[in-house]
């Protein structure tokens, strides 16, 4: 039984997941969730290598975030994740990290300053809308970088 989405949380009214549009630079990808690993390097004490399921396992918060995409978007969506601030604290992230860099199954990447990643409560997602993230929307992770 596929889940249901979820269209109104606490009182919001939320965007559909079909109105989040794919945009990534190879298309959705076929992420093989058995070999996959959520990896924390660079300059970090602790680096880390996470299966899909231990970062299942990690305490989950909801957030409802509006994202306005430079291609002239916008979606208000329910997130369901944990808090990034959480996983590089675990890590340990060494004082010399000025910013944090995300690599993407399809070859994208990008990059947030260390200043922005800790004033913000940003979330790293595995729900849409209560449900489980499709590949067209990034799965098996998505970044939740509101502003």
């Amino acid at each position: 039984m596929d889940p249901v989405e979820i269209r109104e949380y606490e009182g919001t009214k939320l965007s559909s997941r079909n109105e989040f549009r794919e945009n990534s630079i190879r298309g959705p990808q076929n992420v093989d969730i058995g070999s996959w690993r959520l990896t924390v390097d660079g300059l970090v004490e602790h680096p880390l290598s996470l299966t899909y399921d231990q970062v299942k396992a990690r305490p989950a918060f909801r957030k409802v975030t509006d994202l306005h995409c430079v291609e002239g978007w916008s979606v208000k969506i329910l997130w369901e994740g944990f808090k990034l601030r959480d996983l590089l604290t675990e890590a340990g992230t060494k004082i010399q990290a000025t910013h944090v860099v995300f690599h993407a199954a399809d070859g994208y990447y990008t990059y947030l300053t260390w200043n922005y990643v800790t004033v913000h409560d940003l979330l790293v997602a595995w729900n849409m809308n209560g449900a489980p993230l499709l590949p067209e929307r990034g799965y098996p992770l998505m970044l939740v970088a509101e502003d």
